[in-house]
């Protein structure tokens, strides 16, 4: 196919032929002296381009050039080899296209690098935004100022006005203001409580109502702020509001009432819950669910999505930059296993157990500098017992913390976590082998806890308990325990010591004689957190042990399984085990790569590359 500029030459000279362009005074005497239009030449060049042209293309080019009229042959010509450049032009931006795809060693970089584009789009979008607004506000701020005064002004005075003066009229009054405002401020941010003092109860007069965070409080707040716009948008945890009442069955089956316009049966002992707005809205297919998490760490997201959302969440969490903000020993779900007895004091039950483990751990982390330099880092301590919240606000007063550790601290209860962000969660459960069955029930079911407190954390999640009493009890500190780790040991160097797979792979592959085959499990350990996979040992799930859990930033589930060598001679129990394990764990969503010891110890790049194309 001729190139652009070959092409626009050619439709140069056919607009010449057809008389649309001049050719110029030079090309006029050549003609004239010449008695030849350039028709011919034209004719010739065009010809041999339509032959090399797919035939279905340039068919109907080829029987016009044939006929008597050059012209139009020519410019049937020029049409086909028009579509021609214009298709081949498709076909090189979607090869280009491809080998920029092709490029990316994986999906994960390529999705990483997608959050990078949409990032600086929006960062571009914000800075744009400043800069036009900060022009506007700053050519005439007296202008804005008296506006804004008028504004206040009208909506004090609204009950003051002519006794005759009618509602609607009063309401046209305080939209025109708002229209006005809103040339020069056309985005308004408020608290609930504030807009309900500063703005009228009068409807529709912003385009757009938008309520975040709205689980935080009961609807009878939410709607009248919604009967101000003429569309809403309500962002919130529905599920929130959608505990179990404390009446009994038949009562609450007598109480219930049906939503005439939804045939919507919604519980009354909670009439105003955000869950029964959400069901209404449901039936209307205007419930949406925001199903990608980006805040936590990804194996305490994967414990929210299991646990709360039946794995439809998409951890996009970027592992990289979270394993950059901290020691990666103290990263991710840990478990601080500690046995103790339940203690009445002041009328109250207290778990004396948790609180002397807590001050140790606080302790060592400012022994090994967490609280040290930049980045500032946040620590939050919950627990579900008040007694033990104000023992570990006595410790942190007495025991002689440095301020700027006691100033990032944040002891509490479950509820003043929802809608935070800490970097650091001290999660304490408060169960005790001696404590009444119906209060470990109890414990071990507070969801805020559990929910709101856990998806609070961004880092690390560090639950400090009996993890035997836990487990045993059942329940949501039961999921929590299924994916949490024991913290790494470390050895007299401060180096990370062996831990239970580095044991059990030694004794299933040599001990540590130079002849002796080497430990594979190190190895892919290493390979694992190099590649910046966050993972999971020994994770137990459908009565399987996963030797290795992976999480995967686009959402996938991913068992790793050292096999045996190639030269082991297993038992068909063996064997049966395996598939067994293998069929479970597929059922369960999960994608299962069995990996030799060969080829960990001897083809790391390979193990690599597979799991990049695999993630």
């Amino acid at each position: 196919c001729p190139n652009s500029q070959v092409m626009q030459g050619w439709r140069d000279e056919y607009a010449i032929l057809r008389g649309d362009k001049s050719a110029g005074l030079g090309k006029m005497m050549k003609g004239m002296l010449s008695r030849n239009d350039g028709s011919g030449s034209l004719m010739t060049a065009v010809r041999l381009a339509v032959g090399k042209i797919p035939a279905v293309i340039g068919e109907q080019a080829v029987e016009a050039l044939a006929g008597e009229d050059q012209v139009a042959g020519i410019g049937a010509a020029m049409e086909a080899l028009g579509s021609y450049f214009e298709w081949r032009q498709i076909v090189a931006k979607r090869d280009e296209a491809i080998r920029d795809l092709v490029r990316f060693r994986d999906c994960q970089t390529m999705e990483l690098q997608a959050m990078n584009q949409a990032a600086r789009k929006i960062s571009g979008v914000r800075e744009l935004y400043r800069d036009y607004w900060t022009d506007r506000l700053e050519d005439d701020p007296g202008v804005l100022e008296n506006q804004v005064s008028a504004f206040f002004d009208l909506t004090d005075r609204r009950n003051e006005g002519d006794a005759n003066e009618t509602r609607a009229h009063r309401s046209r009054r305080i939209a025109q203001a708002v229209g006005i405002l809103a040339e020069q401020l056309p985005v308004w941010t408020t608290t609930l409580e504030n807009a309900g003092q500063a703005l009228p109860l009068e409807s529709a007069y912003f385009d757009l109502v938008v309520v975040d965070e709205a689980d935080l409080c009961s609807l009878g707040l939410i709607m009248p702020i919604l009967y101000r716009g003429k569309r809403g948008a309500v962002f919130g945890a529905a599920r929130h509001d959608q505990r179990l009442t404390p009446l009994q069955p038949e009562w609450e089956t007598k109480r219930a009432y049906t939503h005439a316009a939804t045939d919507v049966t919604l519980a009354p002992a909670s009439l105003t819950a955000l869950g029964n707005l959400a069901a209404i809205l449901s039936e209307q297919g205007r419930l949406y669910q925001l199903v990608e998490h980006f805040r936590s760490h990804p194996r305490i997201a994967e414990y929210l999505s299991s646990t709360f959302y039946d794995n439809r969440m998409v951890v996009q969490t970027n592992f990289r930059k979270l394993r950059s903000d901290a020691p990666a020993n103290l990263l991710g779900v840990q478990w601080h296993h500690v046995t103790g007895r339940m203690t009445v004091m002041n009328n109250g039950a207290v778990n004396q157990t948790e609180v002397i483990e807590t001050e140790k751990l606080i302790r060592s982390w400012v022994d090994t500098g967490v609280f040290r330099g930049l980045p500032r880092r946040s620590v939050g301590i919950a627990t579900s017992i008040s007694g033990q919240a104000d023992q570990i606000r006595e410790f942190l007063k007495r025991g002689k913390f440095p301020d700027n550790v006691r100033q990032r601290i944040t002891v509490a209860t479950p509820d003043l976590f929802r809608g935070r962000q800490v970097d650091f969660i001290i999660l304490l459960p408060g169960l005790a082998p001696d404590a009444q069955g119906a209060l470990n029930q109890a414990l071990a079911g507070v969801e805020d806890l559990y929910h709101d407190v856990v998806g609070a954390a961004r880092l690390g999640l560090h639950i400090v308990g009996d993890r035997d009493i836990c487990v045993e009890t059942g329940g949501l500190c039961a999921a929590l325990s299924n994916f949490s780790e024991d913290p790494p040991a470390m050895d007299e160097n401060g180096d990370v010591a062996a831990d239970e797979f580095e044991t059990r792979f030694d004794n299933a592959f040599g001990d540590n004689n130079g002849d002796a085959a080497l430990n594979p499990w190190p190895v892919l350990r290493q390979l694992l957190q190099e590649a910046g996979y966050p993972f999971q040992c020994n994770v137990v799930e459908a009565g399987q042990t996963l030797a290795v859990h992976l999480i995967s930033p686009l959402g996938g589930r991913y068992n790793i399984e050292i096999a045996a060598p190639l030269e082991a001679i297993r038992s068909p129990q063996e064997l049966d085990a395996e598939r067994s394990h293998d069929e479970t764990m597929t059922g369960l969503g999960y994608q299962v790569l069995r990996l030799s010891p060969s080829e960990i110890l001897e083809k790391d790049n390979f193990v690599i590359e597979r799991l990049r194309r695999m993630v």
